[in-house]
């Protein structure tokens, strides 16, 4: 059975089953359906989502590899990422979103709680049922969203964008315009990056000419310290705060850890942290004394919302890094 004639049975039963048995029944049998249906998309490793166009209709190739041609902006949108939650609060007018989610509204790990208006969903998590209850006309889901999720929404018709890892500066600038080009908020995407760029290198001028401590940073993990390597959004902070991320000198790549003994013989300059716990831990621990940065009391709480976002926000942690890392330059 051929792609289109799919859809044409799909909408058919959509529309006989809303009469039968309701949102929630249909919510039910959609699932059970987009089963079916996802086997036509298959299993093969999902893929970037690519745009073609600026005006409409455009083409955007989903995670599926399937061409679908967008016709209009989208009016119906579902945001399954904190990241979108967080990009599309600045470039969309809001009554275009019909669902965002629940970490949206979490005062530790969001940017934006209280800022959506509260007709819209709050999803704890990215349910095919209740994504599909919602009937939007396109979803955002992140890489990490199970793949069989991402699969049946495309089976059902709905137009998915897919965002890459953001684990660079430019990759964060990708989402946002990849979010503009999916929604017809180009020029408002563009103004965006450019206002994160001219942040990114006023920090990058002012700190041009200072020494560069040597960094840590520190979270939890079961045997030690977890940090981040190269290739991480973390580190590209620190670098671009200048600092010098000490796991550069163990050859760590992206989330990885260290043995207590190992973070001890580094002997960071400074420790950065986003658990208020795991600092005071840290600072009391009699292990830590020695280390130059609890000696010297360059031990630093950095929200984590700034620090783990992977929107717009991040420039905000790179700034809030600098200010620590180079007191001197950022102060009153």
């Amino acid at each position: 059975m051929g792609n289109q004639a799919v859809k044409r049975e799909w909408g058919w039963s959509n529309a006989l089953w809303t009469v039968v048995l309701g949102a929630a029944g249909l919510a039910a049998m959609s699932a059970a359906w987009g089963e079916v249906r996802a086997s036509l998309i298959g299993a093969a490793e999902l893929q970037d989502v690519s745009i073609e166009g600026r005006g409409f209709p455009k083409t955007l190739h989903d995670p599926a590899g399937i061409a679908q041609t967008l016709q209009a902006p989208p009016k119906r949108i579902v945001s399954a990422t904190v990241a979108s939650d967080e990009i599309f609060l600045e470039i969309l007018d809001s009554k275009r979103i019909v669902a965002v989610t629940g970490y949206s509204e979490d005062p530790v790990r969001s940017n934006i709680p209280g800022k959506y208006p509260n007709e819209i969903v709050r999803l704890p998590q990215a349910e095919i049922e209740r994504i599909l209850m919602l009937e939007p006309d396109m979803a955002v889901v992140a890489e990490f969203t199970y793949a069989q999720t991402v699969r049946l929404l495309i089976s059902s018709g709905i137009a998915v964008v897919r965002l890459r890892e953001a684990d660079s500066f430019e990759a964060v600038f990708q989402n946002i315009r990849l979010l503009g080009a999916a929604t017809g908020a180009e020029n408002e995407a563009d103004t965006l990056v450019a206002s994160i760029q001219r942040r990114i290198e006023a920090v990058e001028a002012a700190v041009a000419s200072r020494s560069r401590p040597r960094v840590l940073f520190y979270s939890y993990a079961d045997n030690g310290v977890a940090t981040r390597g190269s290739g991480t959004l973390i580190d590209e902070m620190i670098r671009r705060a200048g600092g010098a991320n000490v796991t550069q000198e163990r050859g760590l790549k992206g989330l990885d850890e260290l043995t207590l003994e190992e973070a001890l013989k580094l002997e960071p300059e400074v420790l950065l942290f986003f658990d208020p716990d795991l600092m005071k831990q840290t600072v009391d621990a009699p292990v830590w004394q020695a280390v130059p940065a609890v000696r010297s009391g360059r031990v630093y709480l950095i929200s984590e919302a700034s620090l783990m976002t992977v929107s717009q926000y991040a420039v905000d942690g790179l700034e809030a890094i600098a200010r620590v890392l180079h007191p001197e330059v950022y102060a009153p």
